[in-house]
């Protein structure tokens, strides 16, 4: 994202915080709300995406990209991207290494861990349920503006 005048919103936001970056990022003077709600994604789906996005990039960016990207491309919030990143891991098929948002992907394979994947996985559960909460509340504000405070 670059700063520009308007700012299309499309889905809901996942938060607070992904509003709020964005907004700092762009510092719009006009902003367009279409507010679509996403279905509500349940975390099996949630890292079956992300796992298939991983995948992508293995095999067409050299195994590069960004949590931001990965995050937009699943309009979803960056620390859902960061936790299903971490439960591939754990699951064994994926290396992965985070510098400063900046991803680097490996199909090297590591030692399956089930009970941090558990653990990551009602971590990952949480991370959803909330926003699905924040973009059911944002649809449903009569007066936008306070969001945008």
């Amino acid at each position: 994202m670059t700063q520009a005048d308007e700012l299309a919103i499309y889905t809901t936001p996942p938060s607070p915080v992904e509003l709020r970056k964005v907004l700092q990022v762009v510092q719009p003077k006009t902003i367009y709300i279409f507010g679509v709600l996403p279905l509500e994604e349940k975390p099996e789906e949630f890292i079956n995406r992300l796992a298939g996005l991983c995948k992508f990039a293995l095999n067409k960016r050299e195994g590069k990209t960004t949590i931001q990207e990965l995050a937009s491309a699943m309009a979803s919030r960056e620390i859902a991207v960061e936790i299903g990143l971490q439960w591939l891991v754990a699951n064994g098929g994926l290396t992965v290494n985070v510098d400063e948002g900046q991803v680097t992907l490996s199909d090297e394979k590591q030692e399956k861990n089930p009970y941090l994947q558990a653990e990551l996985f009602t971590a990952l559960k949480g991370i959803l349920n909330e926003a699905s909460a924040y973009r059911k509340y944002f649809a449903t504000v009569a007066d936008l503006k306070i969001l945008f405070r």
